[in-house]
């Protein structure tokens, strides 16, 4: 219950400071921030609280160390810059193959069916780091306790943003750089690819992206959905 109300309260956060700043002139909008921006001060976090658990804990080569991965979020640019040199080879996409709710097939089954944490501890490929799956705290918790890792035995790390700016990110990233058909002459139903959700072939502003029904059903506070845990579910039937 008290997840449910800190979620709730995130929720409700997240949703005013969107709304102050789609309030504000076009010309007002905020800036997205730059790369070294993102990172730097979530790196010296890292850094610090890594020099406290290493002291208390032996943090032993059979411990997964696993990213929950949010969207544009920085958490891309962040695996860059930390490299996880222990803990055998890489549990990455590749070995995952999952996506929630996803709209295109080769982005694998949801997440909530993961299995490959079983076959990485096989292959002694302990952490999910680099290139790993969008798998929400739910669906990871769920992997770990289906193999019956202790939660000694697993460290999850996130990396948080600014939610404007994670959203004007997202919305930067489905405009510019997902894959699309919008050339396609044989194409049924021009549009742009996101993980979870399609958006119109036509360049959207900000405002009008926000207005779009599966943006707001899954992007908007995706952070909070992520955190929280939804694992595919309707969080409705999850968190009251």
């Amino acid at each position: 219950m008290a997840r449910g109300w800190i979620a709730t309260l995130v929720v409700l956060a997240s949703t005013f400071l969107a709304k102050m700043t789609l309030a504000n002139d076009a010309q007002m909008m905020p800036r997205r921030h730059t790369h070294k921006e993102k990172v730097d001060p979530f790196l010296e976090i890292f850094r610090e609280n890594m020099r406290k658990i290493s002291p208390d804990q032996h943090v032993s080569g059979d411990t997964f160390v696993a990213l929950l991965r949010i969207p544009s979020s920085g958490a891309s640019i962040l695996t860059k810059v930390v490299k996880i040199s222990s803990h055998g080879c890489s549990c990455d996409f590749k070995k995952c193959q999952c996506q929630t709710n996803s709209i295109r097939r080769h982005l694998g089954i949801p997440c909530s069916q993961m299995t490959c944490v079983h076959k990485c501890r096989v292959q002694g490929c302990f952490h999910i780091w680099s290139h790993g799956p969008h798998a929400d705290w739910l669906e990871l918790q769920n992997a770990f306790l289906r193999e019956r890792i202790p939660k000694k035995k697993a460290l999850v790390f996130t990396m948080l943003r600014d939610p404007v700016q994670r959203l004007l990110s997202e919305h930067h990233w489905i405009q510019q750089r997902a894959t699309h058909n919008c050339d396609a002459e044989d194409a049924l139903e021009p549009q742009r690819f996101g993980l979870d959700l399609t958006v119109p072939c036509e360049q959207l502003s900000f405002p009008q992206f926000i207005e779009l029904k599966d943006v707001r059903k899954r992007v908007i506070n995706r952070q909070t959905r992520m955190l929280a845990g939804v694992g595919g579910f309707d969080e409705g039937g999850l968190y009251l």
